[in-house]
């Protein structure tokens, strides 16, 4: 039954790692909390239910652009759905409330339920189902609390305590637990499924100025052409976005500042697929489904593990190879040190953990997606040994581009000056304050410290700093170094790197300045249409659907997936059951814009 619902009504052939047992879980009647990441899927898990049982969904969502998006994304596909958030007037309001009856599901902002006139309209229906989405906003620990969510258990007790679902992309155990307890929930059906995104590539890169920063985001955008770029505060939001589009990168910026016109205009400008790179800021993404963004690129570090994680996951959401990269300047993490100084006093504790996960997991030589699976407690995690999906699993693995080589005799010599320097310093200071000394520099904190007196003091003041802090970053991606600490990391020799040190062993390094060599492509760049794709056909169903997007005011991916475009243009259907055999083409995207697609097909073929 729920496999022919997924197909009949979502034009979906399966479902993704969690979704069906949640589903079952709902329509055995169990009070349920649902956590799977971004892209995993979760509106379907109360969405499909919702057809299969009597009573109205009542959906409780913080955004309004998402409401709009999924009551779009329903009626798409013929179901009957609404909402009722403060972008509508009074007099709509009134219309819609008098008709819920008439709806599956209704989305309503959190806000409403403080309307004694709202509650009033709401005893007048059967509310058989009460969902709670981004439900990590309830829990003080959550990384993204809401006042407005904490009246939720009242209105549960009002409405006759209906049965419950609760949504999150991102909760521990501990956030999972305050949920339950605030929804008063005694025992409900926890499951926590589906971190494990396999098409995604999670990496860090360090980075020692903006200059850097710059030139690696311009490379990553040229393989992967479509993305968010996120920044910690307004200011580099501004900045970045200026400077991509100096570049001739085509880009939005966005960011609290900035008026609801702008950002309104900025955001359908990328959900439509006009403009293929955001430039924002962490209150931009909540609720964009946009499928087929190739990266996601965080200048700035993010403050907790689920931040990260959840921003990173809006990549690849159409199933197809993507890349998170993370741009780690260890100067950055005082941004989040001023952002949790600034915060409520009683959230400190929790937000200087988060942020010390966060650290060891840039720091961190383990595979990036156990480190996540575990973090979530996903029970994935604990079977998983490795990937060949993060930077530290493909390093582990002997991957290394044209630029690792043997060090000549006078490179070897900069290793050793390196991991002298280090040792001499006994695990004392960091990257930074390392790289000064051995390039002789004068700062305040080197003289404060005494380091000009040490042995290793300006033994490579031949050489730039930016060289040797790349040097530094090559001789810790190759295990000869190790980061100790997390809020104050500093920098230690492992014993791969006393064997260096010793002669014992040798290393192939990427080094900072390697001779002139072709552009490499990345290993999981988005290939290009097979050559049975034609093209032509790919581009008049393209034009069709920004026309039809347009028209009817919602995403392009809404009226077509580029997947299920390229399989039409692969297999030129010519009538109406051959176009209902194509993937991504149910019956009622049959009804609906069938015909249309068939005579694009004629036209184009004729």
């Amino acid at each position: 039954m729920c496999r022919e619902a997924l197909k009949t009504h979502f034009n979906f052939q399966s479902f993704r790692p969690g979704q069906e047992a949640i589903i079952q879980a709902v329509l055995r009647g169990e009070n349920t909390l649902a956590v799977l990441p971004t892209g995993g899927g979760k509106s379907l898990c109360f969405q499909l239910p919702a057809l299969l049982r009597p009573g109205l969904t009542l959906v409780v969502s913080p955004l309004i652009a998402l409401m709009k998006d999924q009551v779009d994304a329903l009626s798409q596909n013929g179901i009957p759905a609404t909402f009722i958030n403060s972008s509508l007037g009074r007099t709509e309001m009134r219309r819609r409330l008098a008709n819920l009856g008439r709806h599956r599901l209704v989305y309503i902002a959190p806000e409403r339920f403080k309307s004694e006139w709202f509650r009033s309209a709401l005893l007048r229906t059967d509310v058989s189902l009460f969902v709670v989405d981004e439900a990590h906003c309830i829990s003080m620990w959550g990384h993204d609390f809401r006042p407005d969510y904490l009246q939720l258990r009242a209105v549960l007790g009002f409405l006759g305590h209906p049965q419950v679902v609760a949504c999150t992309a991102t909760a521990t155990s501990e956030v999972r637990e305050d949920i339950a307890r605030q929804l008063g929930l005694s025992d409900p059906t926890v499951i926590v499924r589906g971190f494990a995104r396999e098409n995604l590539t999670l990496a860090v890169r360090r980075t020692g100025t903006h200059s850097d920063k710059l030139l690696h985001t311009l490379q990553l955008l040229r393989d992967y052409p479509t993305g968010i770029v996120y920044c910690a505060t307004r200011a580099n939001v501004v900045r970045v976005a200026g400077k991509l589009k100096c570049e001739g990168v085509g880009c939005i910026a966005y960011h609290g500042g900035m008026d609801d016109q702008e950002r309104k205009r900025a955001q359908e400008l990328f959900i439509h697929g006009e403009v293929p790179v955001a430039v924002a800021t962490n209150a931009f993404g909540m609720g964009i489904d946009r499928p087929d963004l190739r990266t996601v690129i965080h200048w700035d570090v993010p403050g907790s593990i689920e931040a990260y994680y959840q921003e990173a996951g809006r990549a690849g959401r159409d199933g197809q190879p993507a890349r998170c990269e993370l741009l780690f300047n260890h100067a950055d993490v005082r941004t989040q040190e001023f952002f949790i100084q600034e915060s409520d006093p009683k959230t400190t504790e929790r937000d200087r953990n988060r942020l010390r996960h966060l650290l060891a997991y840039v720091h961190s030589r383990s595979c990036r997606h156990r480190t996540i699976l575990r973090y979530f407690d996903d029970p994935a995690g604990e079977k998983m040994q490795g990937c060949d999906r993060c930077d530290n699993c493909l390093r582990k693995a002997g991957a290394r581009t044209e630029a690792h080589r043997p060090p000549t005799p006078e490179e070897r010599e900069e290793i050793n000056k390196v991991l002298t320097g280090i040792s001499r310093l006994n695990g004392r200071f960091g990257r930074t304050r390392i790289c000064q000394t051995l390039c002789g520099s004068r700062d305040q904190q080197v003289l404060r410290f005494r380091l000009d007196k040490n042995p290793v003091y300006a033994t490579l003041n031949n050489r730039p700093q930016r060289y040797v802090l790349k040097l530094i970053d090559a001789l810790l991606d190759e295990d000869c170094i190790q980061v100790k600490g997390d809020e104050y990391p500093t920098l230690q020799l492992t014993p791969c790197g006393y064997s260096v040190l010793s002669g014992k062993e040798f290393i192939t390094l990427p080094w900072p300045a390697p001779p002139p060599a072709q552009k490499t492509k990345q290993p999981d760049a988005p290939s290009a249409p097979t050559p049975t794709v034609d093209t032509r056909l790919v581009d008049a169903l393209r034009s069709m659907r920004t026309r039809l997007a347009r028209e009817r005011k919602v995403p392009a991916y809404q009226i077509l997936h580029n997947k299920t475009i390229e399989e039409i243009a692969r297999n030129a259907p010519r009538d109406q059951a051959s176009l209902l055999a194509i993937k991504g083409i149910g019956p009622v995207k049959l009804a609906d814009i069938g015909d249309q697609i068939l005579e694009v097909l004629l036209k184009t073929l004729a």
